[in-house]
């Protein structure tokens, strides 16, 4: 954050869910609320910012609706996956992803079993003309307690987040 690295411990405040192409690389980063975009549903967390080129920032979780096909209280919908927000950002021209393990996801799956199914060895099988069917696209999943870190200077902390999270009303913003 402003040229300043912050000191993150790997598989204690995050897991590398695919590290790209494994180059250094220094993005501007937008929050992108919970990361979803469902046009049937007319909602969209990109709606107001433009993330071509960026590292998104989302929190994991969809909000709450009325809609039973959309947000259905603690059934979840393809919306809230990590890899449907991943393949978001990326159709949506962002270079890299951070998401935010919040509380509920950590209620559903601890973080040594997060640890466990996201830092294992992956194949990636190479088509017919050799190229690989599964591009590089470097995406992080940080623990809620390390997610503070994430926020500095920007104007809002993870609680308030989490907090509006909750409330199903997050707002995207350039960071």
């Amino acid at each position: 954050i402003d040229e300043e690295m912050i000191p993150l411990k790997y598989l204690d405040d995050f897991i590398i869910v695919d590290p790209g192409s494994g180059e250094k690389s220094t993005h501007e980063m937008s929050f992108a609320g919970f990361g979803i975009r469902a046009e049937e549903y007319s909602y969209n967390d990109y709606s107001d910012i433009a993330v071509k080129g960026k590292t998104v920032l989302y929190v994991s979780g969809e909000p709450k609706s009325d809609d039973e096909n959309f947000s259905r209280g603690e059934l979840r919908t393809r919306y809230a996956s990590g890899r449907e927000k991943i393949k978001t950002a990326k159709s949506m021209g962002a270079s890299s992803v951070l998401g935010i393990a919040r509380e509920s996801l950590l209620a559903r799956f601890s973080w040594a079993k997060l640890r466990q199914i996201l830092s294992r060895p992956k194949v990636v099988l190479a088509t017919v003309d050799k190229t690989s069917n599964s591009p590089a696209f470097p995406s992080v999943l940080i623990h809620k307690d390390a997610a503070d870190l994430i926020f500095t200077g920007s104007g809002i902390n993870y609680e308030e987040i989490d907090r509006q999270a909750k409330e199903g009303k997050l707002s995207s913003f350039h960071m």
